[in-house]
């Protein structure tokens, strides 16, 4: 008789470890296709930040003026990327540009050299009001203590 009350533990033990095998098997299961659910759905709503795509669709438009443009003396690669920076940086803010080297060297002999003849100071407008963002190194504001803000 004891042997057969302990063949029925083990039985039993047995059972119970394959349903909760079984019953974690499932959960896990529903859990994945939740997930993947969620992470479908997230992907779809969520707008593509992916810097590979979005050069890949501008060298596509680069390729299309080079190959479509009425006047192909235009459409050289330089002037075509020269003139995509130049209206990046003017959407970003009035005060953002892009400079040539030449256009670079001309302002920084402006800026760094004797004959400057401006304060020297960065500002924006910040609620109606200008505000200092800061004074360039060895300007006029900068002699005179200008601090930013």
């Amino acid at each position: 008789m004891p042997e057969n009350n302990e063949h029925k533990k083990e039985l039993n033990h047995r059972i119970l470890r394959r349903t909760l095998a079984t019953l974690l098997s499932v959960i896990l299961i529903i859990n994945l296709l939740y997930g993947y659910q969620a992470y479908s759905e997230a992907m779809e709503t969520k707008p593509q930040d992916d810097g590979y795509s979005a050069i890949s669709r501008f060298m596509n438009v680069v390729q299309l003026i080079r190959e479509k443009y009425v006047d192909k003396d235009q459409v050289s690669y330089d002037d075509l990327f020269v003139n995509a920076l130049k209206g990046m940086l003017r959407g970003l803010d009035p005060f953002s540009s892009y400079l040539d080297d030449k256009s670079y060297s001309r302002m920084v002999e402006e800026t760094e050299g004797a004959e400057f003849g401006g304060l020297g100071i960065h500002i924006i407008l910040k609620d109606n009001k200008l505000k200092i963002v800061a004074p360039m190194e060895n300007s006029p504001a900068d002699k005179s203590g200008i601090k930013r803000g």
